[in-house]
């Protein structure tokens, strides 16, 4: 991610929590040789921290068709040896995930038109993706998951996410946009799996697992693609990638190599990791080649190159500069200034952030100290421009002003 995020620990409690109940679930329809409710209503009482909740949790089962087919299909499949050595594997890897992110995951092959999933292979995934789905719905996770008999819909994941990270606004991936939009008390948004369901049903309500991103991340670009295998890369292990959470943004580990095309556009050329950290390539191939960050800033280099222009043109406004003539000899400092806000306070806030404090390094380092360049020759045109209409600015918000105090005199009359 292009900066870090926090992880509540109330979202940590309850999914993992809720995995490893549906890992127990799992387990028991792996070995079981008698695939009936009773039988595991049965298994769970002999299993320490869910024998006081084995009747609920069977008979929340027991109350949908889709969770009692889904669970009875998959212990009714007869590959038993199969079934049980997948259910060792997973139930390690959700705890390598989980403690230390270190170790092998093994996906699921992907399954193709011409070539699909075994019939036990299918059923054991649509069990593992079970609990996300009830996260996902309506009425949420159930209380009789959790001790303290409360429920966890996606809407309190959310709340806790947003609460945790009250800074973050904008997607950690793209920068493009934000990562979720609010109405009548509701949160929408989309929730990544880093570790894709498809590959790895068993993560799919893993908290280290789960992140809320923009659509268009999620849905246009990241897809099925999978951090530890794609394209013709070599499978990488956890401690050799980026892992949610856990990993440090990036923000403050790359630096973004900028250039000026012809018509004085910025060319955003390549990510350069400012120390020698294989971590760090790996993120920004994942970066590059998963979420195409890079491609999607090009493609809005003018956008960008606008809204570096408008900032500084706030800048100018606020430190009330006036000399047009001489800006490169003394906007210097405030456009250093800039780049810190960009950097340190506007990061997870703002559209293009990185971008454009890249592109303001490279204008500052390449450009200002020449009164000729197209950058000087911008200031100057952006002194001129806040000089000839600060009066119209200032009158328009004279007007607004004046609209709001009558409307707010037309109410005081009409209450009356």
């Amino acid at each position: 991610m292009l900066f870090p995020l926090t992880l509540p620990p109330k979202i940590t409690d309850r999914l993992t929590k809720a995995s490893l109940i549906q890992l127990q679930l799992f387990k028991w329809a792996a070995y079981t040789e008698e695939a009936s409710l009773e039988a595991c209503r049965d298994w769970l009482q002999n299993h320490g921290e869910l024998q006081d909740r084995a009747e609920a949790i069977c008979s929340w089962i027991d109350n949908s068709e889709k969770r009692r087919n889904r669970l009875l299909d998959f212990a009714r499949c007869a590959e038993r040896a199969e079934k049980t050595q997948w259910a060792e594997r997973i139930i390690e890897e959700h705890d390598r995930l989980l403690h230390a992110a270190q170790g092998e995951l093994e996906a699921l092959p992907e399954a193709k038109r011409n070539k699909p999933l075994p019939a036990w292979q299918t059923n054991g995934k649509n069990l593992l993706i079970l609990f996300y789905d009830e996260l996902r719905s309506e009425a949420g996770l159930p209380k009789t998951l959790f001790a303290d008999n409360t429920k966890f819909t996606a809407q309190d994941y959310l709340l806790e996410f947003q609460t945790a990270n009250s800074k973050v606004i904008i997607c950690p991936f793209c920068q493009e946009m934000a990562y979720c939009t609010i109405t009548r008390d509701r949160i929408y948004t989309d929730i990544d799996h880093y570790f894709p369901k498809d590959l790895y049903p068993h993560l799919s309500i893993h908290p280290y697992n789960l992140i809320p991103i923009c659509h268009a991340c999620n849905s246009g670009m990241k897809l099925s693609k999978d951090p530890l295998k794609y394209d013709d890369q070599p499978r990488r292990t956890l401690e050799h990638i980026w892992t949610p959470y856990r990993s440090r943004g990036l923000n403050d580990r790359i630096a973004l190599e900028v250039q000026a095309d012809e018509k004085h556009r910025p060319q955003f050329v390549q990510f350069i990791p400012l120390q020698e950290d294989e971590s760090v390539v790996v993120a920004l191939d994942i970066l590059n080649n998963i979420y195409r960050t890079l491609e999607r800033w090009q493609q809005r280099n003018d956008v960008i190159g606008e809204k570096v222009f408008r900032r500084i043109r706030d800048f100018i406004r606020f430190f009330h500069l006036n000399d047009p003539e001489h800006v490169h000899d003394h906007i210097g400092p405030y456009l250093q200034e800039l780049i810190y806000w960009l950097e340190q306070e506007d990061m997870p806030r703002e559209p293009y952030t990185i971008p454009m404090m890249w592109w303001l390094v490279y204008l500052i380092a390449e450009e200002l100290s020449d009164s000729e360049t197209p950058f000087a020759q911008e200031l100057r045109d952006c002194f001129g421009d806040v000089a000839q209409h600060a009066r119209r600015r200032q009158e328009r918000g004279a007007e607004l002003r004046q609209w709001h105090q009558d409307r707010k005199a037309q109410h005081a009359a009409t209450s009356e």
